[in-house]
């Protein structure tokens, strides 16, 4: 975890035990965001569950924001931004759209042409 000021945190292990707990050291003004990077730990990968952020041991515990990929697409390019609609919204509303890096793959879109 670093502390990038007095108000925030940034957590980046694949699998951060209780980190809904650490977001608690926050203030209760301040918006906190948890986002769950699943591209290498999800889709069952962690056995014991299907997604690793249920390691956190709360069955309420849910991400705001969570990314997927590689299993996904079972070795072809694909990602995935799942949230929930008030953050989606906030990203619509400032015109921002969703992109990743197998964007405009060639063979996503030969698929696509003979479709």
């Amino acid at each position: 975890m670093e502390l990038l000021n007095a108000n925030s945190r940034f957590l980046h292990d694949s699998i951060v035990q209780n980190a809904d707990r650490l977001a608690d050291t926050l203030p209760d003004k301040l918006w906190r965001v948890f986002v769950a990077d699943e591209v290498k730990t999800g889709f069952g990968r962690v056995v014991s569950h299907f997604w690793a952020f249920q390691l956190q041991g709360d069955d309420d515990f849910c991400p705001d924001i969570m990314t997927i990929g590689k299993a996904m697409g079972n070795g072809h390019l694909l990602a995935c931004v799942a949230t929930t609609v008030e953050i989606a919204g906030a990203f619509k509303d400032n015109g921002v759209e969703y992109f990743h890096t197998f964007g405009g793959n060639p063979v996503s879109s030969d698929v696509i042409e003979k479709d």
